[in-house]
């Protein structure tokens, strides 16, 4: 980016990394890990699946 504040340069790379893969890797991980209990919800669990069988 052109006019960038800091005469270095580096404070924006270090900056856009981590948000922007925190960001990224924090939303999915948590939602496949605890998915919601509701029968509607489109992330099935486990133990819906093994009633529907």
């Amino acid at each position: 980016m052109l006019g960038a504040e800091d005469p270095d340069g580096a404070h924006e790379d270090l900056d856009e990394r981590p948000f922007h893969q925190e960001k990224v890797n924090r939303v999915p991980t948590k939602a496949l890990l605890k998915p919601p209990k509701n029968p509607e919800s489109m992330i099935a669990d486990p133990d819906e699946d093994q009633e529907l069988y």
